[in-house]
């Protein structure tokens, strides 16, 4: 494969990439700012247990709320086929039977939630500090799952229909506001109580309904209503519903199998703490921070995989095939250099990166080698989100599901108790079989992307 870039394609990718970039690395500023304020805390021990509450909490919030969004997923494909096809109406009529769809996995996720994690907390640590910091933590955060899937379905279609600017704007607000109140409400600013943890969760369930409200405004522009007609009765279609679901479902099922796999690894992690000889829960908060960093790459790569989607899907409704592969390849081409590039400067510093999230000695050292290695891993990382998301474009997200069920189950959490504990390489065991799990990502879904069997996809 020619490794030059078409700077004429990569131009229009981040053209409609770049406010989605921005807009979830926004948006992941909230995860990123509870822990940082969390980290902040005193004793050094309450702040070590928060982040590693934090640690298993969002795994937990995203493997039901994550599942609930993939409708995003569906609903981004089929309002681009419907954009490209040049029936707006129809685009509307996605979205429509999308945010019904919305209210009623919501709805069942977050009761579900609810009376799950203290069973869940129990089992992925041993520590009650943690469980009890954690379980209150995420069920503020499980309250706000019905705001989560909601922005991503109506994310989808702003998105879809090559405005993904408007993700952005709401994404600001949800920051910008989760940050003042996270400053409130964990520390007992502005004559507010001071809340620890349970004020980071507050905050930010706060946040991502303010998020949500402002996107639903827009979508009550005339411009949109005129143009687009989403909240017509004679949209509901109980076809349309099962054709989202449908397609979404495969993408939901691979995040859940996703964040049970990230559980799996914490409870390793959580084993490997209670081995150690270091106060508290040194491990898992290393290991969270670790996430933390790689974020950026994580949420850079979905930001450009959801214009490529959105490309891909595009130019198939436009019966253009040859045009959605060369979006695919110099989109994942551009990821891999941009995201290498910021992997080397997580290589070269690493201290003082951990050392944003947690100025604890004993964290650092635990961090140090395992961030080395990921940020040197990043250009792959980068390749295998951008492949899987191009996939999704083209309407493949039952192979996805079954590579991710493969991979966790088969790879990642067997070879990180081998790693971790039987062979006693600790915390960075686990990451060397993460790096495993991600080569092994990037191989198989760029080899599918070039198979190009996804070119004759209909939905």
């Amino acid at each position: 494969m020619n490794l030059a870039l078409d700077l004429a394609i990569v131009r229009r990718v981040l053209t409609l990439g770049a406010p989605v970039i921005l807009a979830m690395l926004t948006q992941t500023a909230i995860n990123i700012a509870d822990t940082i304020f969390i980290g902040h805390l005193t004793p050094a021990s309450v702040a070590t247990d928060g982040q590693s509450a934090i640690g298993i909490s969002m795994p937990l919030y995203w493997m039901f709320g994550g599942f609930c969004s993939a409708l995003g997923v569906g609903t981004q494909a089929m309002v681009a086929r419907r954009h490209g096809e040049r029936v707006p109406e129809a685009a509307g009529a996605v979205l429509a039977n999308s945010l019904c769809l919305t209210l009623f996995l919501s709805a069942i996720a977050t009761l579900a939630g609810w009376f799950l994690l203290p069973p869940l907390f129990t089992l992925m640590h041993d520590d009650p500090g943690v469980r009890a910091l954690g379980v209150e933590y995420a069920r503020w955060r499980f309250l706000g799952i019905l705001s989560m899937v909601g922005t991503f379905s109506l994310k989808a279609f702003y998105d879809g229909t090559e405005r993904t600017w408007v993700h952005l704007v709401a994404a600001t607000l949800m920051n910008v506001l989760n940050i003042a109140l996270d400053w409130a409400l964990v520390f007992g600013k502005l004559g507010l109580p001071r809340l620890g943890v349970a004020g980071a969760g507050i905050a930010s369930m706060i946040a991502s309904y303010a998020g949500f409200a402002l996107m639903l405004l827009f979508t009550l522009r005339p411009r949109d209503r005129t143009r687009y007609r989403p909240y017509r009765l004679s949209n509901f279609s109980l076809r349309q519903v099962w054709a989202i679901a449908k397609l979404s479902l495969p993408s939901g099922a691979a995040t859940a199998i996703v964040m049970t796999g990230f559980l799996m690894v914490l409870k390793v992690v959580s084993h490997i703490d209670g081995l150690t000889p270091e106060p508290g829960s040194v491990q898992t908060a290393a290991t969270k921070i670790i996430m933390d960093i790689l974020s950026v790459a994580f949420i850079g790569s979905i930001g450009l995989g959801t214009a490529a989607a959105t490309l891909v899907s595009k130019s198939l409704g436009e019966r253009n095939p040859e045009l959605a592969e060369r979006y695919g390849w110099q989109t994942i081409k551009f990821g891999a250099y941009l995201f290498g590039l910021v992997g080397l400067l997580e290589l070269l510093f690493p201290d003082v990166v951990v050392g944003w999230f947690n100025g604890n000695p004993d964290v650092i050292e635990v961090a140090r080698a395992p961030l080395r290695l990921m940020a040197a891993l990043e250009s792959l990382i980068a390749a295998a989100i951008l492949g899987t998301h191009c996939l999704f474009g083209a309407g493949n997200t039952r192979f996805v599901m079954y590579v991710e069920a493969t991979l966790h189950f088969g790879l990642l959490i067997p070879l990180s108790y081998v790693l971790g504990v039987l062979l006693d390489l600790e915390v960075l065991g686990v990451w060397i079989a993460a790096a495993c799990y991600a080569a092994a990502l990037a191989a198989v879904m760029l080899l599918k992307f070039r198979a190009g069997g996804w070119k004759t996809i209909r939905i």
